[in-house]
């Protein structure tokens, strides 16, 4: 369910900041594992509105940005551990994801399954309609953000990695 994949990201992050990156690697796997069952893609929807489990805010991001973000974490941690080729093979994962016609899909999915509409008030229907355009245009713009992230920056540092003249080169291409 996503709560799951949002418990591991959470814990992933909590230990990269604690300098436990073995383990914040485990917890991202662990997400990234969860977002990409192929069983639960369907049933994410009915989890999260039919979850019984108590928790306090029961909006969550659209599965596909969550897995965004995973792939981002694993990516950065790959790195830290010393495996540029995962890293590259995860950043080709964000950038094939990341294309506009993937987010148009996307987008239209999370309105009309997510979010249920009401005809029994106007104003309460229009205002709706003002709030999913704007959760989806946040979305849409954090997602260009993160795939930026993962098509300059991560790129850069595993240019960086291999350590070769041609690659510093490359790196700062992706820098700048």
């Amino acid at each position: 369910c996503l709560l799951k994949a949002v418990v591991h990201s959470n814990i992933g992050t909590v230990k990269y900041r604690l300098k436990m990156v073995r383990e914040s690697m485990a917890s991202f796997e662990a997400a990234k594992a969860a977002l990409e069952d192929e069983n639960e893609k369907e049933s994410q929807i009915d989890c999260v509105v039919q979850s019984s489990e108590p928790h306090d805010d029961s909006r969550f991001p659209p599965r596909s940005y969550l897995l965004l973000v995973v792939r981002l974490n694993v990516s950065r941690v790959a790195l830290r551990l010393n495996k540029p080729d995962e890293a590259a093979e995860l950043c080709s994962l964000i950038a094939e994801d990341n294309k506009p016609h993937r987010r148009n899909t996307i987008a239209r999915r999370i309105s009309s399954s997510l979010l249920r509409r009401s005809n029994s008030f106007s104003a309460t229907s229009s205002a709706l309609e003002t709030a999913i355009a704007a959760y989806e245009h946040d979305i849409d713009r954090r997602s260009k953000w993160l795939s930026s992230v993962a098509e300059h920056y991560i790129t850069g540092l595993i240019h960086e990695e291999k350590g070769e003249p041609k690659d510093y080169k490359e790196a700062w291409h992706h820098y700048n």
